[in-house]
């Protein structure tokens, strides 16, 4: 009987952050999908918009958390570099028809470096079959990389229209 006492205490922490990681991950779709339903959109039809929105939200962190400290620990003012920036001066003037271009910076790299450390997280968790983690690896991994691919693509050099 102490002893299940014992193990059911040594896992209790367990229980409580696997719950927190469950729920902020669910979290994250709330808005979205409220967002959604008060639209009378259907939630299936935009399954695909859901996932792109996700991971540029997890890929885009690092470089939030970036910005955000540049904002609050220093006085220059700095430009937000992935806000989208089409040049329209004009009411008549549409984005659609610009071309959106980023600058390669040391951001990229460092969510380049990102993905590798996801990767072989991943890879010390499966040869540990420690499974669960990759609940947070998998995702932010994969979020990494698509905004590191983006911002690379964005960033070459092409004529406006």
């Amino acid at each position: 009987m102490r002893a299940t006492v014992t193990i059911a205490l040594q896992n209790l922490p367990w229980v409580f952050l696997g719950s927190m990681i469950v729920l902020c991950t669910v979290a994250v779709w709330i808005t979205p999908i409220v967002t959604l339903r008060a639209q009378d959109l259907s939630i299936s039809r935009n399954l695909l918009s859901l996932l792109v929105l996700f991971l540029l939200g997890c890929g885009m962190s690092l470089n939030n958390t970036i910005e955000a400290g540049k904002a609050l620990l220093t006085n220059r003012n700095w430009a937000f570099k992935r806000t989208p920036k089409y040049a329209i001066q004009h009411d008549r003037e549409e984005w659609q028809n610009r071309i959106y271009q980023v600058p390669l910076d040391f951001v990229c790299f460092l969510e380049l470096a990102c993905v590798c450390m996801g990767v072989i997280a991943m890879g010390y968790a499966a040869w540990r079959s420690n499974f669960g983690v990759w609940l947070i690896l998998v995702p932010y991994t994969i979020a990494y990389a698509f905004v590191s691919l983006l911002t690379i693509r964005q960033s070459r050099k092409v004529g406006r229209t």
